[in-house]
């Protein structure tokens, strides 16, 4: 994507404040792995698609309490803890914010 640095910052919503799509998000992918010259396990860093896929997590569109479970379990510090049964997949990916991405690459990073 093609933005200024200054539109930018941690709290940055990467949907709705930034405008990503689906393609973004794997590009985005693309970009950390050519960046720290690593390689990333297929849908590591977007793992809510795992959850997502699960029938038990969501049904109709919508997150089910055992869904929200995994979330909270998958993502422990992150803003999805506000995430109640019955929001949309929709919803909760609005809640990405670019701190999300950094926490993932400091959490990744070689100690």
């Amino acid at each position: 994507m093609e933005l200024d640095k200054e539109e930018i910052n941690l709290d940055s919503s990467l949907i709705d404040d930034l405008g990503m799509e689906s393609v973004d998000l794997v590009n985005i992918n693309a970009k950390i792995e050519k960046e720290f010259n690593t390689e990333l396990p297929t849908g590591e860093l977007w793992n809510l698609g795992r959850i997502f896929a699960n029938e038990g997590n969501v049904k109709e569109g919508k997150i089910t309490k055992k869904g929200v479970k995994r979330l909270r379990e998958e993502f422990p510090s992150d803003d999805f803890q506000e995430v109640k049964p019955g929001a949309s997949v929709a919803d909760i990916m609005s809640l990405i914010k670019v701190q999300f991405i950094v926490d993932y690459i400091v959490r990744s990073a070689p100690s």
